[in-house]
């Protein structure tokens, strides 16, 4: 990372005030046990969800920089699902 102080102050500003945060990540299989204690999680305390994405064949949502899905938690109906359309930021190819 380049500079972590220097992002900090943004970071901070951008989600001052917001009821929850929802960070993704992907961990390599050698790093969860790892990870999952350093941030106190447990495979108890998480919820499991069905996530589901919808696109054409030829992902054109994706190449348009858009992502379609719908995600419910496991055992849970209606008050627990949510849906979202989010724009993604396409970077050009170097």
């Amino acid at each position: 990372m380049k500079s972590e102080t220097a992002t900090q102050g943004k970071i901070t500003k951008m989600v001052f005030g917001a009821d929850a945060i929802e960070i993704k990540a992907t961990i390599p299989d050698a790093h969860i046990e790892h990870t999952l204690s350093r941030f106190n999680l447990t495979l108890d305390n998480d919820e499991e969800r069905y996530i589901y994405f919808f696109d054409t064949p030829s992902l054109d949502l994706l190449k348009a920089g858009i992502i379609a899905r719908t995600r419910r938690m496991v055992g849970c109906w209606n008050a627990c699902t949510d849906c979202i359309k989010a724009p993604r930021v396409m970077l050009p190819t170097i």
